[in-house]
């Protein structure tokens, strides 16, 4: 079921997984919240995030997917 994103980004790709979310901006860096138990969310903060956390590094992404408990 589609639901909005509560985010001042502007996303130009989303991909989710099992209790989580990626996204690219239209400044190509990745975003992503939910579950971060296996790391998926790809930032160095353990715990769950509510809200958008960016992925570590200054890196530049094209396109982003998410499984089950990966990204």
């Amino acid at each position: 079921i589609p639901q909005l994103i509560d985010t001042e980004i502007r996303f130009t790709h989303l991909s989710g997984g099992r209790n989580h979310v990626c996204g690219i901006s239209s400044e190509s860096r990745a975003w992503c919240q939910g579950r971060n138990s296996d790391g998926q969310l790809g930032n160095e903060a353990p715990g769950d995030r509510g809200t958008f956390v960016q992925v570590t590094g200054d890196l530049s992404f094209l396109s982003i997917s998410s499984g089950k408990s990966h990204t």
